[in-house]
């Protein structure tokens, strides 16, 4: 089982939260918003939360 600190969640749901907001704000035409990927600080934590969850497997 894999344990997610608080910081962690909340990082994640953030940045769910945002990107939502973006997809729906951007009406019917929505291939702007797919051609813009998330931002480079959510990549690099998404990928420092998944190094550690392989580690604690």
């Amino acid at each position: 089982m894999v344990e997610w600190t608080d910081t962690q969640i909340r990082i994640l749901i953030d940045e769910r939260r945002n990107r939502n907001e973006e997809y729906h704000n951007f009406g019917r035409n929505r291939i702007r918003f797919w051609n813009n990927p998330p931002s480079r600080d959510f990549i690099t934590r998404s990928q420092t939360i998944n190094l550690c969850l392989r580690r604690q497997r």
